[in-house]
């Protein structure tokens, strides 16, 4: 069952990776013809990083409540993984601030820095998420 499951969040997921308005890396946008093309790519690309980051973690947390018999107490797990994301939330908004800050705040090597960071630590929870299905 928990392969059929994967399954269907991989062909639910995946067209959110190859549709033409997706550009999940920095190659992607960086090889736009106009500059000033780049910081809406990147700002796009985080919105759909995002969605897909929430999206999984949904999927994880129910993964957790499957019907079947568990030797686990679901509602521990459940509290726990939503208490582990919120941390790792908290963690990731700081830990992309520092990496950022080696611009002047509110530029645009700040910005996108601050953006690409959120952008590579959701696609790496994703692949958490997805690899740690019950």
């Amino acid at each position: 069952m928990r392969y059929i499951n994967l399954w269907l969040l991989i062909l639910i997921i995946n067209p959110l990776c190859v549709s033409g308005q997706t550009t999940l890396s920095r190659q992607d946008c960086l090889g736009l013809k106009h500059s000033e093309e780049v910081p809406p790519c990147i700002k796009n690309s985080l919105r759909i990083a995002k969605e897909k980051y929430e999206y999984v973690f949904h999927e994880y947390v129910k993964s957790i409540n499957v019907e079947a018999i568990r030797p686990y107490d679901k509602k521990t797990m459940t509290n726990l993984a939503k208490g582990a994301k919120k941390n790792w939330d908290t963690y990731l908004q700081k830990e992309c601030l520092l990496e950022a800050s080696v611009y002047d705040k509110d530029s645009t090597g700040f910005n996108d820095s601050y953006k690409l960071c959120f952008i590579r630590n959701y696609q790496n929870r994703i692949s958490y998420y997805l690899g740690h299905l019950f």
